[in-house]
């Protein structure tokens, strides 16, 4: 506070009216409570390496899951592939009987 009225004197002997240097000063150490320290800044930049190495940690653990997904899912296409060509040449099969009578 008491730098608040340092600046609105300091103003104020430079010629602006005293409330407006009061309302300038006031501004200034608004804006300087707004302003993130270097030891805010600090903890973000930690803050952030964590989570960074958080999410490399889950994907290192996630991915033999997915690699195990996706074997699987080739599995079940290829048996869907065979089925899909074992009922079309048993389709043909009984067409051929059908057409042969």
């Amino acid at each position: 506070m008491g730098e608040v009225l340092s600046i609105a004197c300091n103003l104020a002997a430079a010629g602006i009216e005293k409330p407006h240097a009061e309302a300038i000063a006031s501004v200034f150490r608004e804006a300087e409570r707004e302003t993130p320290s270097r030891s805010d800044i600090a903890e973000i930049k930690a803050g952030v390496e964590a989570l960074k190495t958080s999410i490399h940690g889950l994907t290192a653990s996630t991915g033999p899951h997915f690699a195990a997904i996706q074997e699987s899912t080739d599995a079940h296409f290829r048996a869907m592939r065979w089925l899909v060509g074992a009922n079309m040449g048993l389709t043909l099969v009984l067409l051929a009987a059908i057409l042969a009578r």
